[in-house]
């Protein structure tokens, strides 16, 4: 349909319907969601030269170090989508420094929920409470749905934090 149209119209058409930064950040988001996945063999068995590194300076079993870090390191499938998803820049800063807050709020919910532990110890209710949050922090939804997921999350993380403390061994499975 390009190709069909007068020599000089493309561009006015194409700088009608998308504006130029808009066009610039969705080249740029395909080859960085690749860059950010291609990292996760860092921290994932077998490999996780990271996690083996860490292990041999912690003196730790490898083996179970590289779980750990795969299990700690599943914010990073998530970060991905969010940068692929998400209407970044959306034409102001505030709408970027929106996106960013709630995603941020909703990977450390994710990481809680993944983990079973935010500052405390989570029972499984308040893990799938935490996941689910997580969900409605980072999908795309409306704005309403995020602060109320936010809200719900600041008062189960106060909840969590006034829980008399555990020790991290005791807490890790």
């Amino acid at each position: 349909m390009v190709e069909a149209a007068p020599a000089d119209l493309p561009g006015t058409i194409r700088g009608m319907a998308i504006p130029p930064h808009a066009a610039t950040f969705d080249l740029c988001s395909a080859p960085m969601v690749i860059f950010w996945l291609s990292q996760d063999s860092k921290v994932t068995p077998p490999a996780c030269l990271a996690a083996f590194t860490a292990a041999a300076i912690a003196r730790t079993p490898p083996m179970q170090t590289g779980l750990y870090s795969w299990k700690l390191a599943k914010g990073r499938y998530i970060m991905p989508i969010v940068f692929a998803y998400t209407p970044m820049p959306g034409g102001s800063w505030a709408d970027d420094f929106t996106i960013f807050f709630f995603a941020f709020i909703g990977l450390y919910a994710f990481a809680g929920g993944f983990q079973a532990f935010l500052e405390n110890r989570l029972n499984p209710f308040l893990r799938i409470l935490s996941l689910l949050l997580a969900f409605f922090l980072i999908a795309p939804v409306p704005s309403l749905i995020h602060a109320a997921a936010a809200v719900v999350f600041v008062a189960l993380f106060v909840y969590n934090f006034r829980q008399p403390a555990d020790s991290l061994k005791t807490a890790l499975p």
